[in-house]
């Protein structure tokens, strides 16, 4: 009987586990799948690498837009600022070249009676001393020489002989005059002409042709006023408009007078003939043995002539490609900050999560002796705290239910006893019961047997 309670006893708790089970739906999983799925995915070192490099990604992109915007700007600027340094080389230039033309105006009556009929001695002196008085009185003339057919070389340093006329005729700038329809014209160095005027060649970079006419209003030679070298290379050379760059002055004839370090010319380069032709803007980008130029130029009208000039992009985004240096470094910098910080914080926070994982692992296995402490004083430090006020509590409460199962055993075996006591009196009773109805039987049976 003991072992049949016993066995219903147990049915009902296994029951009772299948009904719990049931309702919270708890399935007993494979150990290999929960410590899958206890795998971390994304760890905390990464997270917070991540976010100590957003704002890092954030001022890289602010660093490119001021980069961009600071390039734009320092383009502006300098654009601005070349197109005033040619606006005034060409203003300058002009001004030399207005002073020659009127000088040449000027001269023209002393070489139409220096040039008419048979001049005398004195009038040809008095032309040489005119002319030695003109050239001395301005810086900008080099030079200025009266020839014609069948008439002697006149210049400010004197009367010379030969065949003027054939030498400027075979020069480059003869040739040039010769095939223009013009009655004056600008053009570069004749040699061949100095040869017979003794003028230095280099002392000169550029010249004035100007026709005159005798009396009879008939051609009678030319007008030649040498521009003195040093005033328009000084006035190229102040430019400065930095290192690699080049500022020049072209004529029409093709001359190049250019400032700048090394060889360079504009004439064999296609954005200039685009220029002469007026098909290229005031400024543009053009490149130059692989290297980027910003090209500008000026028309000068007076003399027939372009100012241009090219300076290196490079040299215009110096200041510009500084800022970009200074970014990449605290960029770097800021990298190697990030990760750093985070790798720290990371380690830090992960090692405190592992001795708090360590402790609830513990305590998940039933050993709930370990007492979680943390020397911090951030949340972590209150977590701990609660944990071990959790883990304590659990003990305590484990103890009191053990006292409770204990004290429930022993009222557990008093009602055993009790009821065995019980048994065993209804046991006797019932054997009392038993032989009180077998004595009624008996005494029945004899109380029978007397009435027969």
């Amino acid at each position: 009987m003991k072992k049949r309670e016993k066995r219903t006893k147990e049915n009902r708790i296994i029951e009772r586990d299948r009904k719990v089970a049931k309702l919270f739906g708890t399935k007993k999983k494979d150990s290999n799948k929960q410590d899958k799925d206890a795998k971390v995915k994304f760890p905390i070192r990464l997270k917070l690498t991540i976010a100590f490099l957003v704002p890092v990604a954030a001022f890289l992109m602010a660093g490119i837009g001021i980069y961009n915007i600071c390039s734009q700007a320092l383009v502006s600027n300098s654009e601005t600022s070349i197109k005033y340094t040619v606006s005034n080389i060409s203003d300058y230039v002009a001004s030399g070249g207005q002073y020659v033309t009127l000088l040449a105006d000027r001269l023209g009556q002393d070489a139409v009676s220096c040039f008419s009929g048979q001049p005398t001695d004195l009038q040809i002196n008095s032309t040489k001393l005119t002319l030695s008085s003109e050239a001395a009185a301005e810086y900008i003339v080099a030079g200025i020489t009266l020839f014609g057919n069948d008439y002697n070389t006149v210049t400010n340093f004197g009367i010379k002989k030969g065949d003027a006329s054939g030498a400027f005729a075979n020069s480059a700038s003869g040739q040039y005059v010769a095939g223009s329809e013009k009655k004056s014209d600008w053009v570069g160095r004749h040699p061949e002409l100095d040869a017979i005027t003794t003028i230095k060649t280099d002392s000169y970079v550029m010249s004035y042709v100007r026709e005159f006419n005798n009396r009879s209003n008939k051609f009678a030679g030319y007008m030649v006023v040498d521009v003195r070298t040093s005033y328009i290379t000084d006035i190229l050379n102040n430019a400065d408009l930095g290192a690699g760059s080049y500022v020049g002055l072209i004529l029409d004839d093709g001359t190049e007078i250019i400032s700048g370090d090394g060889n360079f010319t504009f004439g064999d380069k296609t954005f200039f003939q685009n220029a002469k032709t007026g098909t290229l803007g005031e400024s543009d980008i053009v490149s130059v043995g692989g290297r980027d130029y910003m090209f500008i130029y000026n028309t000068v009208s007076e003399l027939d002539a372009l100012v241009c000039a090219v300076v290196p992009r490079a040299e215009i985004l110096a200041a510009a490609d500084s800022i970009q240096m200074y970014l990449i470094i605290t960029l770097v910098f800021c990298t190697i900050v990030a990760v750093i910080l985070g790798s720290y914080f990371a380690s830090d926070i992960g090692k405190t999560i592992h001795k708090v994982n360590s402790n609830l692992k513990q305590a998940s296995g039933g050993d709930l002796t370990s007492n979680l402490q943390l020397s911090r004083k951030d949340e972590f430090s209150t977590l701990a705290f609660n944990i071990s006020n959790m883990t304590r509590g659990m003990k305590e409460l484990i103890i009191k239910m053990s006292n409770v199962s204990g004290e429930l055993m022993e009222s557990s075996n008093t009602v055993e006893n009790n009821t065995n006591a019980i048994l065993e009196m209804t046991k006797t009773i019932t054997g009392a019961v038993s032989d009180i109805d077998d004595g009624i039987g008996q005494q029945s049976e004899d109380t029978a047997n007397c009435l027969n």
